[in-house]
């Protein structure tokens, strides 16, 4: 089978596949196309499945996942929605498997980032980073809300490098999360034009997209602020790029304003770093 015939099939296809399988979620097209490889040859992918595990990074050894067999490309040729919706259980099995046998769930994976505060804090913000880094009101950020560091699952930075597919299922894995998590989005100050309109395009499909299906599920309530569709909390963090939210439709963003001159958080910083050092 064409692997590049067969990634381009899988780009059509994952709005679909983001909007219905929150395991498949944590993977964008060049981990997806990595993941159908191993499980047609087994090659090996062990960072990706400690990136998609996180916590599983101490630990010496990972069980693998369950390998279906996936339909062959004779079976492609014939019907090729089949074979891709053969593709698409068969990884969504797999991760499924992957958290069962190394003794996790999806909702536990995801307890470490539960918010914690007393506040409500769901829906979408932003804030103006006024620190030396974005990096220390990102640590800020998450000690404040969650009492823990940060995960790599939970934190996208955006730049002129970054992949429309890796934005895209960071926005899906944060808008349709149905826990009350922290998600962080940095903000490059340089970005091209080109992907504001990429972030303001995805932002506005995906929470369409949120929006409809809890209409669906939830006939007869009503539903009037944005936010309120969202179970998360999604923080846009940016230094000095103030108009990118002039320029893109994020919709109904609230300020956040947590972590401003809070004496506590620098003392945990400096005990993180000391600990770090040590």
């Amino acid at each position: 089978m064409n692997n590049f015939y067969v990634k381009n099939n899988i780009i059509n296809k994952l709005d679909d596949i983001y909007k219905n399988n929150e395991y498949l979620r944590f993977l964008y097209v060049i981990q997806l196309n990595s993941i159908l490889k191993h499980l047609d040859s087994k090659i090996k992918i062990e960072s990706i499945i400690r990136f998609i595990l996180d916590n599983a990074n101490d630990r010496d050894t990972i069980n693998d996942g369950f390998i279906a067999n996936n339909v062959t490309s004779h079976d492609y040729i014939n019907n090729s929605n089949i074979y891709l919706d053969n593709i698409f259980e068969n990884i969504s099995k797999y991760l499924n498997s992957l958290f069962q046998n190394n003794g996790l769930s999806l909702k536990n994976h995801y307890k470490n980032m539960r918010i914690f505060t007393k506040e409500d804090y769901k829906g979408i913000y932003q804030i103006q980073s006024l620190s030396g880094t974005m990096e220390n009101d990102i640590l800020k950020i998450f000690l404040k809300l969650t009492g823990r560091l940060p995960v790599a699952q939970n934190i996208l930075i955006i730049n002129n490098d970054s992949l429309y597919e890796e934005i895209q299922s960071f926005l899906y894995r944060a808008i349709f999360c149905q826990y009350n998590i922290l998600f962080i989005v940095e903000i490059n100050e340089t970005l091209q034009d080109n992907h504001k309109k990429n972030i303001d395009f995805l932002i506005n499909k995906i929470f369409n997209e949120k929006k409809k299906k809890y209409n669906q599920e939830n006939v007869g309530v009503d539903k009037n602020m944005t936010n309120e569709y969202i179970d998360s909390c999604i923080i846009f963090i940016y230094k000095e790029n103030e108009s990118l939210f002039n320029e893109i439709n994020i919709r109904n963003p609230k300020n956040f304003n947590a972590i401003q001159k809070d004496g506590h958080l620098q003392l945990l910083i400096i005990i993180y770093i000391f600990l770090l050092l040590k």
